[in-house]
């Protein structure tokens, strides 16, 4: 009889231990699925963070683009306003040389007839 209880005790007890080892064993299992989630969400902020920083820069960079070819655009239009002007002188020059030679080839004219 002593045998059957020594038994009983011996099945009660890996019972208990089977069960004990299923509970912590379902702990541990719940603990590295949180720590896994807590790390993807972290993985997943991080990567969001680049993301943002990358297109940051490449917002940056391309305004900065924007910018230079602004300037170059502003300075070819300033060139060409300058030629421009410069080209109005000219011609209002000639103009005025035009008429100084036109004055002058009738005052010829009329002083070639007079005599």
């Amino acid at each position: 009889m002593e045998i059957i209880y020594g038994l009983i005790g011996l099945v009660g007890g890996g019972v208990v231990a089977v069960v004990i080892q299923n509970v912590v064993l379902k702990s541990r299992k719940e603990q590295i699925i949180k720590s896994a989630e807590k790390e993807g969400e972290n993985l997943k902020q991080n990567k969001i963070l680049q993301a943002k920083e990358k297109f940051l820069k490449l917002k940056e960079d391309h305004e900065t683009q924007i910018k230079d070819r602004e300037r170059k655009l502003q300075s070819s239009e300033d060139r060409i306003r300058s030629k421009e002007t410069a080209l109005s002188k000219k011609i209002e020059e000639a103009t005025r040389k035009e008429k100084q030679l036109e004055r002058a080839q009738a005052t010829l004219d009329s002083k070639a007839e007079a005599y």
